[in-house]
């Protein structure tokens, strides 16, 4: 199944965060998507449960732009895909270590983390996000897609014994 959407988002989230939106830039740059210390896409934060894998993970303006495939061979893999699909998309959560944050004053005169910089290593599918504007935005996949999927898989590993 692929998801999209947004991972994380410059808005003031239920413990008073705000991510900046550039602030994983410089580990999504060093880390990259894939390889042992890539940034993974995980069930629940539970590191045990490595899900599929991270395709596009883009900071931009409006945050950071995640396109992902949840692997249905693993069993949670298809049980978090069905339960994607029965509640028409669930959301995003990240995990990060802090590098740089300031203090702010949001517009209800109340103070805010603003995070600034952070080592990005995870990001997670959670059915409720701390930030509730880091949401899924696209959901796709049936038995059909599933099928051309390993077709393409298989198809390529092929082409890999040919060489």
């Amino acid at each position: 199944m692929i998801i999209s959407g947004l991972a994380s988002t410059p808005h003031l989230d239920h413990v008073r965060h705000v991510v900046d939106a550039n602030a994983f830039t410089e580990s999504i740059a060093r880390r990259g998507v894939s390889g042992p210390s890539g940034v993974r896409l995980l069930a629940f934060h539970d590191s045990d449960k490595p899900v599929g894998r991270i395709t596009e993970l883009k900071p931009t303006k409006r945050g950071l732009v995640i396109r992902a495939e949840i692997d249905e061979d693993i069993s949670y893999g298809k049980d978090l895909a069905v339960a994607t699909k029965a509640a028409g998309g669930l959301n995003f959560s990240v995990g990060f270590r802090l590098q740089d944050a300031d203090f702010d004053v949001a517009p209800d005169g109340e103070e805010y983390l603003h995070i600034l910089k952070a080592d990005l290593f995870e990001v997670s599918v959670v059915v409720f996000p701390m930030n509730e504007t880091a949401s899924m935005t696209e959901v796709k996949g049936d038995s059909f897609d599933r099928l051309l999927g390993s077709v393409a898989r298989l198809k390529i590993a092929l082409e890999e014994l040919n060489k």
